[in-house]
């Protein structure tokens, strides 16, 4: 008899441009490695999504499709409207299917995978609350760390940590804050997907240097990335791969206008690319680019998965001088900058010899092993509640 879990997350398929469902790409890698990872030791996954969509209205059948041969995504129905208090009620009606989903098809202490959200945290601590199903929390981040959240929402989401049964954490740092009773726990950094060199080349002579994820002002690394070009070389080319509103991406290609006019590295944004394209245009370029703000709380303990990202390909990294970073497994393998300048930030990207001998590949195997077996422990261990 096969083993089945369910994992609750934010997620997209990425063919289904129609229905337009939110979901961030960083999450949804990671999501797929995770499903790739059980599917492979013998599970059947079932990835269930109460995305909602981004279009302006319509309204939108919930599916269920299979992406591999034992993986199958469920996403539910999804409305939008042209009114915007009406619109707000889609949010609402998501979080209700996934409600009534829990309560209606888990069975006592099953495990249940849920990748952490604010949004996800009701739904999620109530069905558990009537169930009693056996909650894997992976946590990737702390919120509140970053971003406003009110206080109810905020001691709501230290409470769903804490009634964890067990826990997937993105960093060392998150563990030993959050996990003090000592919780079966593992910690994946990102997703370890060795990812085959392509031989590709933009055969232009130039350095290329690569920022890819968010454009969210917030977080700030697209725009650490583009001042820093200011102080480049003319023989730097620096790419923007990023995801964000339209207002962030106008606001951004504004700026790129502007420091094209007096800097002498090249400067593009490129948009966003998907899947074989991706990894082409990654492998193109030689440095890639963890650039976000030093937010103190959020940054010593969240761990950005693009690195992982970059290091699958192949590529040299430059990332902030970040204790979550350096204490990682991969952190000798970077170069690093003390100050969050645009000057310091091309100061490190220009140290970076791409003419040693480098091989990133290797360690991203290593890891991918150690977490499968990790992984498979986790899942092994027995509820030891007593109800």
């Amino acid at each position: 008899m096969s083993k089945k879990i369910k994992y609750i997350a934010f997620y997209s398929d990425s063919k289904d441009t129609l229905q337009n469902r939110q979901a961030a790409l960083a999450a949804v890698q990671k999501i797929n490695y995770i499903s790739d990872t059980l599917a492979n030791s013998g599970y059947k996954v079932n990835i269930i999504s109460p995305a909602w969509t981004d279009n302006k209205k319509g309204f939108y059948c919930g599916y269920s499709k299979r992406i591999s041969n034992n993986i199958e995504l469920t996403l539910f129905h999804t409305f939008s409207s042209g009114f915007k208090y009406i619109r707000m009620f889609k949010y609402i009606y998501s979080l209700m299917q996934l409600f009534f989903y829990l309560l209606f098809h888990v069975r006592k202490r099953e495990q249940v995978l849920v990748y952490h959200s604010i949004a996800l945290i009701l739904p999620v601590q109530v069905a558990k609350f009537i169930k009693g199903f056996t909650l894997i929390l992976e946590v990737e981040e702390i919120y509140q760390d970053l971003q406003y959240v009110n206080p109810i929402m905020k001691r709501l989401e230290y409470h769903l940590i804490h009634k964890a049964d067990k826990l997937i954490f993105a960093s060392k740092e998150l563990n030993k804050k959050f996990n003090k009773d000592k919780k079966p726990a593992v910690t994946i950094y990102g997703a370890y997907t060795v990812q085959k060199d392509r031989k590709v080349s933009f055969l232009d002579n130039k350095i290329h240097v690569v920022y890819s994820g968010t454009l969210d002002p917030r977080k700030g690394g697209a725009l650490a990335a583009i001042y820093a070009a200011k102080y480049l070389p003319d023989n730097y080319h620096v790419h923007i791969l990023g995801f964000g509103s339209p207002e962030e991406i106008k606001d951004l290609t504004n700026r790129i206008e502007k420091i094209n006019k007096t800097a002498t590295a090249a400067l593009t944004y490129e948009g966003i690319v998907y899947g074989e394209a991706y990894n082409q245009f990654l492998q193109k370029c030689q440095i890639g680019l963890s650039t976000y703000k030093s937010h103190e709380d959020f940054c010593n303990t969240s761990f950005p998965s693009k690195i992982l990202t970059y290091l699958s390909n192949g590529l040299q990294v430059v990332a902030g001088q970040i204790q979550s970073i350096e204490d990682a497994p991969m952190g000798k393998l970077l170069h690093y900058y003390e100050q969050q300048t645009p000057q310091a930030i091309a100061e490190a990207i220009v140290s970076v010899d791409i003419s040693r001998d480098y091989d990133s590949r290797s360690l991203v195997k290593e890891l991918d092993i150690l977490f499968k077996n990790d992984l498979n422990r986790l899942l092994k261990m027995k509820d030891t509640r007593k109800n």
